[in-house]
């Protein structure tokens, strides 16, 4: 088995070596996770601190995470094919990708006597 060492302190319970290097959980820093991230207000709740720096979570941006994404801040304006929402489009039926822009082709199914379906082209 390989040996992982990160020195006489490890990682302590903040974090897991790999390599001989720590790899620490969000929130904590330094050569052996001992050192809690400040971010002011921590993020607002909304993103995660690491090294003092605010990773927003989906629909927030700001240095702290302290605005909300407006409307039409998606990519394309959802290409006039969904509707955004935090920060991502929700498409409409038939459509698909981070701006809409993707046609999805739709299988046309009809009702067998036995109550399965069978579909034309492919698919269940």
């Amino acid at each position: 088995a390989q040996e992982h060492t990160c020195g006489s302190q490890g990682c302590g319970q903040h974090g897991v070596c790999a390599n001989s290097k720590c790899y620490c959980d969000p929130g904590w820093e330094g050569d052996h996770c001992g050192v809690q991230s400040k971010c002011k207000n921590n993020c607002n709740g909304r993103g995660a601190c690491q090294r003092g720096k605010c990773f927003c979570n989906v629909g927030f941006t700001g240095d702290y995470c302290e605005k909300f994404l407006q409307d039409n801040s998606c990519p394309k304006n959802c290409s006039g094919r969904g509707v955004c929402q935090y920060g991502r489009c929700m498409c409409a039926e038939g459509h698909s990708g981070p701006d809409c822009s993707v046609i999805v082709m739709q299988e046309k199914c009809r009702k067998h006597p036995t109550s399965k379906h069978l579909c034309e082209g492919r698919g269940s």
